[in-house]
């Protein structure tokens, strides 16, 4: 696996994330996913690939978790916004 590319993809991978491209994001995943599925398969994958995977895996998902939780924040506050202009 080259370390140059991995770097870019896990850098372009944040930034999708951050930009809440998610679909793009989704598809930048999948392609770093099989470089480091190509490197455990051809023996060349090391202890260090697998923990900057792990950190972006982790990283990855507490943003998911914060833009949901925003998400259903928004939601509630329409909800409310709504039944407010109701008259309820």
């Amino acid at each position: 696996m080259n370390d140059g590319l991995s770097k870019d993809g896990r850098e372009l991978i944040r930034q999708a994330m951050a930009s809440e491209e998610f679909a793009t994001a989704q598809r930048l995943w999948d392609a770093y996913a099989e470089e480091v599925r190509a490197a455990i398969l051809d023996g060349s994958a090391t202890e260090g690939m697998m923990a900057e995977m792990s950190e972006l895996v982790g990283w990855s998902r507490l943003v998911v978790q914060s833009f949901r939780a925003h998400a259903g924040d928004q939601v509630s506050r329409a909800h409310v916004g709504r039944v407010y202009d109701c008259g309820f």
